[in-house]
């Protein structure tokens, strides 16, 4: 399997993208944990099955794991076998944005985003379910889970092979200090 560009490539990438787009892209921005972030993946999650249907959404990134400061950027996932199927229609029914130069340099995945290139509150992420790229639900799933689970959880059920396979996460319990 073709090796992924390097990050030049992908920094030129962005930056054709992104003029095409009329933009540049917005200041990155840390912001303190948001508890509507969970809701906010389960909305655009809903959404999305009226747009896609069969696709199964899963929230990865910094927003799906409670406490984390993060940018303020809805990361999903999706596992799929064809990474090309549900571009056309995620663009036409659900408005994303398909940055076409920065796709060209990504292998077995898939990266959109809305509202625009310039101004993000959502990333989908469509990755080849035989795909080796770290970010696949195989390997993002049980890490957000270890950080997600009551300290008493024991940490090899976050490596289930069901850990994947549905939108719901796991529920974060409070952590009180002694």
């Amino acid at each position: 399997m073709p090796s992924e560009r390097d990050s030049g490539q992908r920094r030129a990438a962005v930056a054709r993208d992104l003029a095409r787009a009329g933009g540049r892209d917005v200041r990155i921005e840390l912001v303190e944990y948001d508890r509507s972030w969970p809701a906010r993946f389960a909305a655009e999650a809903a959404r999305l099955a009226d747009a896609a249907p069969g696709l199964t959404w899963h929230h990865i990134g910094s927003t799906a794991v409670p406490g984390l400061p993060a940018k303020p950027i809805i990361d999903m996932m999706a596992l799929v076998e064809d990474v090309d199927a549900a571009v056309p229609a995620l663009i036409q029914r659900a408005g994303y944005q398909f940055p076409e130069a920065y796709n060209a340099t990504l292998v077995a995945r898939r990266w959109l985003c809305r509202p625009s290139a310039a101004h993000r509150t959502h990333h989908l992420h469509l990755v080849a379910t035989r795909s080796s790229w770290p970010g696949t639900c195989a390997s993002a799933t049980p890490f957000a889970l270890t950080l997600n689970s009551p300290p008493t959880t024991p940490r090899s059920s976050a490596n289930s092979p069901t850990a994947c396979q549905t939108t719901e996460r796991a529920t974060p319990q409070p952590r009180h200090s002694s």
